[in-house]
C-alpha cells in the first residue's frame, strides 16, 4: 500500500518519490527494493549494476554533493544505465552489517558514500578516481565529476564481472 501510494504521488507531481533531493529525474528505489529491480530488469531484458548512495541527513558534505548531483544533466542521463539505490542513515533504508556484513561500508562507516554492486549484489572494484588503493574512505565523493567518472569505471567493471558475463551466457547474449 505503502509503495502505491508513493508511485501515485510520484506520477501526480512527477519525480521519484524517494530521491530525497538527490534529483527527482533520476528513478530512486529504497535497499529493500533491490531485488524486485533486478526482477523487473529481467523481464523487460535488462541486466544493470546498482548504485548506492549512503548519506546521512546530518552531513554537510552530504548536503553539498545532493545539492550538485541534483542539479548533474550528465549522472541523471548515465543513471538510466544503474539501479538508483538512496540509502539515508538513521533509518531502515539504511545498510546495516548485521544483515549487509561490509558490503556497504568495505573500508568503514562514514558519509557520504558510494557502492556499485552487481545485479546479484557482489561489490564492484570501483573506488572514487581521484582515490588509490591506499587512501582511507575509497568509497566518499565530494564533486560530481568523481561521480560520472565513478559510474563510468563501473559499467566497465561490471562488463567485465563474473555475474554479467554469466547472466549474458543464459540469455544467449555473450
Amino acid at each position: 500500500m505503502v509503495r502505491f501510494l508513493a508511485a501515485l504521488v510520484a506520477g501526480v507531481l512527477g519525480g521519484s518519490p524517494y530521491a530525497d533531493g538527490w534529483n527527482t529525474n533520476i528513478d530512486w528505489i529504497r535497499l529493500n527494493s533491490i531485488p524486485e529491480a533486478t526482477k523487473a530488469d529481467e523481464k523487460a531484458g535488462k541486466v544493470r549494476p546498482v548504485m548506492a548512495v549512503v548519506h546521512a541527513g546530518w552531513c554537510h558534505a552530504c548536503a553539498e554533493l545532493k545539492m550538485q548531483v541534483s542539479k548533474n544533466q550528465n549522472i541523471e542521463y548515465m543513471s538510466k544505465d544503474f539501479i538508483m539505490v538512496n540509502c539515508p542513515a538513521g533509518s531502515e533504508h539504511e545498510p546495516k552489517k548485521d544483515k549487509w556484513g561490509t558490503k556497504f561500508e568495505p573500508d568503514g562507516a562514514y558519509y557520504p558514500r558510494i557502492i556499485f554492486l552487481t545485479h546479484k549484489g557482489n561489490r564492484l572494484p570501483v573506488i572514487n578516481p581521484d582515490k588509490d588503493e591506499e587512501d582511507q574512505h575509497q568509497y566518499f565523493y565530494n564533486h560530481p565529476d568523481q561521480v560520472e567518472q565513478a559510474m563510468t569505471n563501473a559499467l566497465a567493471a561490471f562488463r567485465k564481472s563474473d555475474d554479467y558475463k554469466a547472466t549474458m551466457a543464459e540469455k544467449g547474449e555473450l
